[in-house]
C-alpha cells in the first residue's frame, strides 16, 4: 500500500506527465526531421554550357573579318593610286623625251640573215650558214629635216660562210664583203604620244656594192 500511495502522489504524477510530454515532443520532432529529410527537394540541375556559336555567325569574328577586308581595300586603293600616278608620270616623261629635238644623223643596223645565192660554172651544191650583216648609214643632208625624204650614204659589212663543191672538191668557204652603200628615205616624227609608247619609224630603200 505504501508503494502504491507513493506513486499516486500529485508531485510524482506531475513529474511523470511532464517527462512523458517531453518524450512525446522529442519523438515527434525526430519523426518530423526524419520525414523532412525523406521529402527533401532534389538538387537543382547543373548549368548547361553555353551553346557553341558557328564561326560564320560569331560577332567578334565577323568584326575582325570586316576590319581585315577594310584594311585590304585601303591598301589596294593606295596601290592602285600609286600605280596610276607612276603610269601617268611615265607617259608624260616619254612624251617629253619624244618631243625633244634631235639631229638624227644616222643609224647602225645589225641584221640576222639566212643567205642564199647562185654560183658560177664549176661550182655546185653550195649551202650558206646563217650570218649577220652590219649596215651603218648617215643622212647626206645633215642640215635638213630628218622627216623629209633625202639620200643616205653608208657602209656595208657582209660576212658569208658555208660549204660547197668546186671542181669535184667539197670544202667550206668564208668571205667578208665590205663596200659602200647608198639609200633614200626619211625618219617619221614621233607617233602614238597619247598611248604612252611614242616611236619613230625609219623608211629607207638602199643598195650597195661590195668586193672581196
Amino acid at each position: 500500500m505504501r508503494k502504491i500511495s507513493t506513486n499516486c502522489r500529485p508531485g510524482v504524477i506531475f513529474c511523470r506527465a511532464v517527462f512523458a510530454r517531453l518524450l512525446i515532443a522529442a519523438s515527434s520532432g525526430w519523426a518530423t526531421l526524419s520525414f523532412a529529410q525523406l521529402i527533401e527537394a532534389p538538387a537543382p540541375p547543373l548549368a548547361e554550357p553555353p551553346p557553341v556559336i558557328p564561326p560564320e555567325r560569331d560577332p567578334a569574328r565577323i568584326r575582325r573579318q570586316q576590319k581585315l577586308e577594310q584594311e585590304r581595300e585601303t591598301i589596294k586603293a593606295d596601290t592602285v593610286s600609286r600605280e596610276t600616278i607612276d603610269a601617268t608620270r611615265r607617259v608624260e616623261e616619254q612624251k617629253k623625251e619624244a618631243s625633244q629635238p634631235r639631229p638624227l644623223y644616222g643609224f647602225v643596223e645589225l641584221s640576222l640573215l639566212q643567205p642564199a645565192g647562185t654560183v658560177s660554172k664549176g661550182r655546185s651544191e653550195y649551202r650558206f650558214d646563217m650570218t649577220t650583216h652590219i649596215n651603218a648609214y648617215a643622212r647626206a643632208l645633215w642640215d635638213s629635216d630628218a622627216s623629209t625624204a633625202q639620200p643616205w650614204i653608208g657602209i656595208r659589212v657582209a660576212p658569208l660562210n658555208g660549204y660547197g663543191t668546186q671542181n669535184k672538191t667539197t670544202a667550206r668557204f668564208s668571205h667578208t664583203w665590205i663596200g659602200p652603200a647608198i639609200g633614200f628615205g626619211r625618219i617619221t616624227p614621233p607617233t602614238d604620244l597619247e598611248s604612252g609608247f611614242p616611236r619613230r619609224d625609219l623608211l629607207l630603200w638602199s643598195l650597195g656594192v661590195s668586193g672581196v
